[in-house]
């Protein structure tokens, strides 16, 4: 049975003497074959190796990607990165593993969505593994949907207790004044064209208000 290897450790299954003289060679082919960008840099933020991907994700920023400060490639308005010395906190992302979104400067100048992860790996020589690969932008979309639909149920809901202390302050007398106002403010609120409103009766919900 094999032994348990510790965390960040390289654990590999071969056939005896396979991989002798070939684990350099080997780990930069799989870094190439990967379609996430992979980046790693140092202590000091200083890019040591990326792969094809993250040169075409970051490199434009510089001529020379690796050895260059790997805060450019997430704070590109920031004038003093390099005059600064390193600091983890200064990345948007954790250095924990976990997955992050971020967004950066793409070669357009336009935002590109990332879906980023990194961690610190390696001894004695301490380095930090970045992955990052372009969020689709379906899901960005589906995200933003899901968000305006969210505060569009807030709004419903601050609507919605608005006019029952409303109701159950006025007396009937005034219900039609009040749902023209009541309307007109719900369709202002909403941006919408126009509004219906229904209020629940004994027999069921009862149309009582229409604008314009």
């Amino acid at each position: 049975m094999a032994e348990s290897v510790k965390k960040h450790e390289l654990s590999v299954q071969s056939v005896d003497g396979i991989i002798d003289g070939t684990v350099t060679a080997t780990l930069a082919r799989i870094l190439q074959l990967v379609g996430d960008a992979i980046v790693i840099f140092d202590v000091d933020g200083r890019v040591l190796l990326a792969n094809d991907e993250a040169v075409r994700l970051f490199g434009w920023h510089e001529e020379d990607f690796v050895g260059s400060d790997i805060r450019t490639y997430f704070a590109p308005g920031t004038t003093e990165v390099e005059s600064t010395a390193f600091s983890p906190e200064s990345l948007p992302f954790a250095l924990d593993g976990s997955t992050a979104l971020v967004t950066v400067s793409g070669a357009a100048g336009e935002p590109l969505a990332l879906r980023v992860r990194s961690e610190r790996v390696g001894t004695p020589t301490e380095a930090f593994v970045l992955v990052a690969a372009p969020v689709d932008n379906e899901i960005i979309s589906n995200r933003e949907e899901l968000r305006t639909i969210e505060d569009l149920h807030r709004a419903n809901k601050r609507l919605s207790g608005a006019l029952h202390i409303v109701l159950d302050t006025l007396d009937s007398e005034n219900m039609g004044q009040l749902l023209e106002r009541v309307l007109t403010e719900i369709s202002d609120t909403m941006e919408a064209d126009g509004a219906l409103i229904y209020l629940a009766e004994n027999d069921g919900f009862h149309l009582h208000g229409v604008t314009e």
